[in-house]
C-alpha cells in the first residue's frame, strides 16, 4: 500500500508534463448576432478560428461559411460587424495550390458550394504576399476582402443558412407586448425580419411559446404542438377561421362554411383542398366537385377540362333545361348518329352536305340568293337573313309598313312613363337614309297647323287692337268739339 501512495506524484507529474503537449478544446462558439433576408440568414460567430474549424462550426448547424454575391449581402455584413475590429472568415478559398487569376472577378477563388457566381467583391489594393499552402479570404467591417493562410485563426467567422422552403413572419403583437425569437443556429433576437424554421418565440406576458413550422394544412406558420387556439389577440390566436371564447373564456377557433377543423383545432380544411382540378372546384358536402369555365366542359378523369365547340349547342329558348343545335359560322360539323352516317342534323338555316372525305357539314343557307326579301336589300347571317327598309329599319319580311298604333299615336297609357312636359326638349331621332316616315310626315302637318293657327290667333289680335285705338281717338274727337261749342 505505501508504495502505491508513493507512485501517486509520480503519475500526476507524467500526466501533467504529457498534457502539456495537448491542444485545449476550443470554447462552443455561440453567434453574437444575425440578419435574415428572405430565406437567408446570416449570422457572426466572433471567436478564433482556423478556416476548417470555422467550416465545421457552420455545417453542424446545418449551414456553411457565408458567400457575398451582391451589396445587399455585403450590407448584411457591414451591420453585423459594426464597432468591432478584426476580420472574419468568408466562404472563399482557392483549391490546391493553383495560382490566383487577376482577370476573373473572383481571382480563382471559389466559393465552399463549389461555384464562382457573384455579382459583388471587394478585394483590398494591398499587394497580394505570397502565402504557403492553402489560401482562404477574410472580410474586415470596411467589408474589403483579404487573402490569408486558411490555416491560421481568423477573429470570427461568417455563417449562411439557406432556407428554401420559407421563413416566418415576425409575429403580429398586441401593443405593449414584446416576444424574442430562439433560431436553431442559436441567434436570441428580438429584431429579425424573418424567422427559419424551428425558430422558438417566447411571449412571456401572454404565457404563448409558439414554433415556426409545418403545422396543420403544411403551410409554414406559427404554431404548437398543443391542439387548440392560445389568446385571441396574438394572430388570432392560430386559427384560419375565427377565434372566439366559450363560456369559461378560453379561446376556440371555428371555420367559414363548407370548412372543418383539422386535428390542430386551428387549421380549417376544405373539401376542394385536395382536389387537383384544372380550373376550378365546387363544395358538395363533404366532397369536392371539379368544375369548368365557360367553353370548356370536364373531361373523364374528373379533374381536367377540355375545349369544347361553342357552335355546337345552345339552350332552347322554350325549354332552358334543354340544347338545340346552335352555329355561328358558315359552316359547322353535322351531328349525325354514331352507328349510321346517313342520320345527320343541322341547325335550323343549314343544310347538310357531305364531303368527298366522308366529312358531314352543315352549310349555311344563303336566304338573299333566293330573293327572301324581295326588293328590300338582303343581308344573309349564318343560320338567318335580314332585309333592309329604306328607313333603316331591320325586318324578316318584304314588308315595310308602320302598324297603325304607331301611326296615331293611339300607344296606352303606361304608369312607368313619365308625363310630359313641354318645357323639356326632346331630342329628335337621326333622319332616316331612304327618307322620311309616315309618322313624321304626320308629325311635320300638325305642327304647320299649329303654326298656322298661333299666326291666325296673333294677327286677330293686333286687328282688334287697332280698332279699339282708333274709336277711342274719334271718341276724344267729339269731346273737344262740343267743348268748344259750349
Amino acid at each position: 500500500m505505501m508504495w502505491l501512495l508513493r507512485l501517486l506524484p509520480v503519475a500526476f507529474a507524467v500526466a501533467s508534463q504529457g498534457g502539456a503537449g495537448l491542444a485545449a478544446p476550443s470554447p462552443p462558439a455561440t453567434p453574437l448576432g444575425a440578419q435574415c433576408l428572405g430565406s437567408a440568414c446570416f449570422a457572426l460567430f466572433w471567436a478564433a478560428r482556423s478556416f476548417s474549424e470555422a467550416t465545421s462550426v457552420c455545417e453542424d448547424a446545418g449551414g456553411h461559411l457565408m458567400t457575398v454575391r451582391s451589396t445587399v449581402a455585403a450590407e448584411a455584413i457591414a451591420l453585423l460587424l459594426r464597432g468591432r475590429s478584426g476580420s472574419a472568415w468568408l466562404g472563399l478559398r482557392l483549391p490546391g495550390n493553383v495560382p490566383t487569376d487577376p482577370t476573373k472577378k473572383l481571382r480563382g477563388f471559389v466559393w465552399v458550394v463549389g461555384d464562382e457566381r457573384t455579382d459583388y467583391s471587394n478585394w483590398t489594393d494591398a499587394a497580394e504576399e505570397p502565402l504557403p499552402g492553402p489560401r482562404c479570404v477574410v472580410v474586415s467591417p470596411e467589408l474589403s476582402w483579404e487573402v490569408r493562410a486558411c490555416h491560421v485563426s481568423a477573429d470570427g467567422f461568417l455563417c449562411e443558412y439557406n432556407y428554401p422552403s420559407g421563413t416566418c413572419a415576425p409575429l403580429a403583437l398586441p401593443p405593449a407586448v414584446g416576444a424574442s425569437y430562439l433560431t436553431l443556429f442559436g441567434v436570441r433576437d428580438s429584431d429579425l425580419v424573418a424567422l427559419p424554421p424551428g425558430t422558438i418565440a417566447e411571449v412571456p406576458s401572454l404565457g404563448v411559446t409558439l414554433e415556426c413550422g409545418t403545422h396543420g394544412n403544411s403551410s409554414l406558420r406559427w404554431g404548437t404542438a398543443s391542439p387548440g387556439a392560445w389568446d385571441c389577440s396574438l394572430e388570432k390566436g392560430g386559427c384560419d377561421g375565427q377565434c372566439l371564447l366559450n363560456d369559461q373564456k378560453r379561446p376556440f377557433c371555428t371555420c367559414p362554411e363548407g370548412q372543418t377543423l383539422m386535428e390542430d383545432q386551428r387549421s380549417c380544411i376544405s373539401p376542394c383542398d385536395d382536389v387537383p382540378c384544372q380550373h376550378f372546384c365546387v363544395p358538395q358536402g363533404n366532397h369536392g366537385v371539379c368544375m369548368c369555365t365557360e367553353g370548356y366542359q370536364l373531361d373523364a378523369d374528373g379533374r381536367s377540362c377540355k375545349d369544347i365547340d361553342d357552335c355546337n349547342v345552345k339552350p332552347d329558348p322554350k325549354d332552358p333545361h334543354k340544347c338545340i343545335m346552335f352555329c355561328n359560322q358558315t359552316e359547322c360539323l353535322a351531328l349525325c348518329d354514331p352507328h349510321t352516317d346517313e342520320s345527320c342534323y343541322c341547325p335550323p338555316g343549314y343544310i347538310w352536305e357531305q364531303r368527298q372525305d366522308g366529312t358531314s357539314i352543315c352549310s349555311d343557307i344563303n336566304e338573299c340568293e333566293s330573293n327572301e326579301c324581295g326588293d328590300l336589300e338582303c343581308i344573309n347571317l349564318p343560320g338567318s337573313y335580314k332585309c333592309i327598309c329604306p328607313d333603316g329599319r331591320t325586318v324578316q319580311e318584304q314588308s315595310c309598313d308602320v302598324p297603325e298604333d304607331e301611326v296615331s299615336g293611339d300607344i296606352e297609357p303606361d304608369s312607368k312613363t313619365p308625363d310630359y312636359d313641354p318645357k323639356i326638349s326632346v331630342p329628335t331621332l337621326v333622319p332616316p337614309k331612304g327618307g322620311s316616315s309616315p309618322g313624321m310626315l304626320v308629325a311635320i302637318i300638325v305642327s304647320t297647323t299649329l303654326v298656322v293657327v298661333v299666326l291666325v290667333a296673333i294677327l286677330g289680335y293686333l286687328v282688334k287692337k287697332r280698332c279699339t285705338a282708333r274709336t277711342m281717338l274719334d271718341y276724344k274727337c267729339r269731346q273737344s268739339e262740343a267743348g268748344i261749342a259750349l
